[in-house]
């Protein structure tokens, strides 16, 4: 398994961890946030969350960002590069849906788990 940090970091009255791995060929991105900001959000002190995309999506995203960024980097890398920092997620949800790349949500607070 690879895996690299995205984002750790305090922002406002809240902690902000967002990581990125690649297992069996698929991507994952994992974030918890914790604190204040969160129990005002979410009712709750922790919030986790991912993001996962089967192989198949995975190849065609590291393929639809080399061709956009004109990049031979690896997919960790690219991940890291662009969708790295605070607004990381927010990112990468806009440019999967701009280039119609499914993936599948899962919301530990709102106990959601969907495919988009």
């Amino acid at each position: 398994m690879q895996a690299i940090t995205l984002f750790n970091g305090h922002v406002g009255k809240a902690d902000y961890t967002l990581d990125a791995r690649i297992e069996d060929g698929s991507l994952q991105i994992i974030g918890h946030d914790q604190g204040a900001d969160i129990i005002k959000l979410y009712g709750s002190p922790e919030h986790e969350f991912s993001y996962t995309f089967t192989p198949e999506r995975t190849r065609f995203l590291h393929y639809r960002l080399r061709q956009d960024y004109l990049s031979d980097d690896d997919l960790l890398t690219l991940v890291r590069k662009l969708f790295g920092g605070p607004d990381g997620e927010k990112k990468l949800r806009q440019y999967c849906r701009s280039h119609n790349i499914p993936f599948e949500f899962h919301d530990s607070v709102e106990s959601i788990d969907q495919i988009f």
